[in-house]
């Protein structure tokens, strides 16, 4: 298999993560991903946008999922303001 030069590894898997974070319900993943983030909401934001864009039509859990997103905005809304 070829190495694709342009594809960056680390940012295919997130290894700070538990296995099964995205299956927990919204607070759980919201304070997971915070942690994993050093309790950066943009950044935690960005990896669950990440997660939910690669699982595509396979996403499981997503109502969970968007109320975390709704979370993490709502964070970061209040940081900003």
């Amino acid at each position: 298999m070829e190495k694709n030069e342009h594809w960056l590894e680390q940012n295919h898997t997130h290894p700070h993560l538990p296995v099964g974070t995205f299956t927990q319900p919204a607070g759980v993943i919201v304070k997971t991903l915070l942690r994993g983030a050093n309790n950066n909401p943009t950044l935690a934001l960005h990896r669950l946008m990440f997660y939910m864009n690669r699982a595509g039509k396979n996403l499981e859990n997503t109502e969970q999922l968007e109320l975390a997103k709704k979370r993490l905005e709502e964070i970061i809304k209040s940081r900003w303001h």
